[in-house]
């Protein structure tokens, strides 16, 4: 089953009918809306945190606490993997401990075109000399690995986090991140 669910616009493909005794024969009102209501837990448990960490991640970056940002960047892909994986069908309680290489793995044998997103940051975003050879300076007008692992789910654009912050910090954020000033309604 590969459904997309228009109401909220994410994509997933899981079958309930194999955790739930005969859910194949329930109405499909009361199917459609067990599925929404599983799609709304995922999404409120792991890409709205995701985008919380991802959020906090550019606020660290933008006020030079590289540390900060990796921790926050790292916990924000780790949670879109998992949203990505549990849309798909896949469990994620057998991951110890931040395994963002094996949810990555385990994301890619579902969308084998996981392994062609791009993962280097924007070409105008200024890369702090002390990692910038880590990237071998190969910079990327792609959007990045969280902004496409949300468009693999179906997420709503990321700018609906912004309607509970304060308007100082979405220009601040729209100001020094690309992706939020180029077709905000894309992202």
């Amino acid at each position: 089953m590969n459904l997309e669910n228009d109401e909220i616009g994410f994509i997933y493909s899981f079958d309930m009918s194999e955790e739930i005794a005969d859910f194949k024969l329930l109405p499909e009102h009361i199917r459609s809306s067990a599925e929404c209501n599983a799609v709304d837990v995922i999404y409120e448990s792991f890409v709205v945190p995701a985008d919380q960490d991802y959020l906090m991640s550019r606020l660290l970056a933008q006020n030079g606490l590289p540390r900060g940002f990796y921790w926050a960047a790292a916990q924000a892909i780790e949670k879109y993997l998992k949203a990505f994986l549990l849309m798909n069908g896949e469990g994620v309680k057998g991951f110890k401990a931040h395994p963002i290489k094996a949810l990555f793995k385990a994301a890619s044998k579902i969308d084998i075109s996981l392994a062609d997103l791009n993962i280097l940051p924007h070409r105008s975003i200024q890369v702090e000399v002390s990692v910038s050879h880590h990237l071998r300076n190969l910079q990327s007008s792609a959007p990045p690995l969280s902004f496409q692992l949300r468009e693999k789910i179906g997420a709503i654009p990321i700018v609906g986090s912004f309607k509970k912050l304060s308007p100082d910090l979405v220009l601040s954020f729209e100001k020094n991140n690309p992706w939020f000033q180029a077709k905000k309604t894309n992202r």
